[in-house]
């Protein structure tokens, strides 16, 4: 079975720096990912700098099976994507001949205005994901080139785009459990931390909680993700019987 798919998010704008927009599109990327089994191995945000995105991507690339772009390819002066793109792989910038007829039908225009044309901009060596079935709202072909793609930053249209790439991409999914202990994560750190060390191939998250004004409410979510179901159980029973007795535990 091929492993998965290692991926980086890398989200553009200086909005998102700044405070006055916040991402969704991580969060989604997450969710489809972790449903699929595919890994999002690194999330990266910089501004709307050609330099800046160009050095990310250039790094990304190269450490990654794939690099998922969110922002930047709209017809602002801002949305310079593109253009650090073309930048990291080391090629110029085109107006490419599709996009702008895509473009020419979907604005009924024989000449596109300046600002149509930046969304024809594509890297020279760039190749075209075709709507299967485009509509007035998701006409333009994605932009690909290598192992990067290249998608809007509005949540709407991201979601849409990253649906059309989901098939790209290898994973396994894992199954999941989890428990409930009532007590602070010290009582339990070294029967989670003995578990960890004799179940490598489970991956253990741990999750307090408390009640503020209530100091008897701390409750600690144990999760518990393996690719095999009997691995799973092993590592849950694992646990509870290092477990002190003392702590009381929910959802067994």
């Amino acid at each position: 079975m091929a492993n998965p798919s290692k991926v980086a998010l890398l989200i553009i704008g200086q909005e998102l720096l700044n405070g006055t927009v916040t991402d969704v599109n991580i969060a989604h990327t997450a969710r489809k990912f972790y449903e699929k089994g595919v890994t999002l191995a690194q999330v990266e945000i910089v501004p709307d700098d050609i330099d800046e995105i160009a050095e990310a991507v250039d790094y990304l690339s190269h450490k990654y099976d794939y690099v998922i772009t969110s922002g930047g390819i709209g017809p602002t002066h801002d949305d310079v994507t593109v253009e650090g793109v073309a930048k990291a792989v080391d090629q110029g910038v085109i107006k490419h001949k599709v996009l702008v007829e895509v473009l020419q039908k979907h604005y009924h225009v024989q000449e596109l205005t300046d600002a149509q044309s930046r969304m024809a901009l594509a890297p020279e060596k760039a190749e075209l994901l075709i709507p299967t079935v485009p509509s007035d709202t998701f006409f333009l072909p994605l932009v690909y080139v290598n192992n990067i793609y290249l998608l809007p930053g509005v949540p709407k249209f991201f979601a849409h785009y990253l649906e059309q790439i989901m098939p790209i991409f290898t994973g396994i999914p894992l199954f999941h459990t989890e428990i409930c202990v009532k007590g602070i994560e010290t009582k339990l750190a070294s029967a989670l931390n003995k578990a960890v060390k004799a179940c490598p191939q489970v991956r253990f998250g741990s999750y307090p909680s408390f009640e503020p004004g209530q100091p008897n409410s701390y409750m600690v979510r144990i999760t518990f993700e393996a690719p095999d179901r009997a691995s799973l159980q092993e590592a849950k029973e694992f646990f509870l019987h290092e477990l002190p007795d003392t702590l009381e535990v929910f959802n067994k």
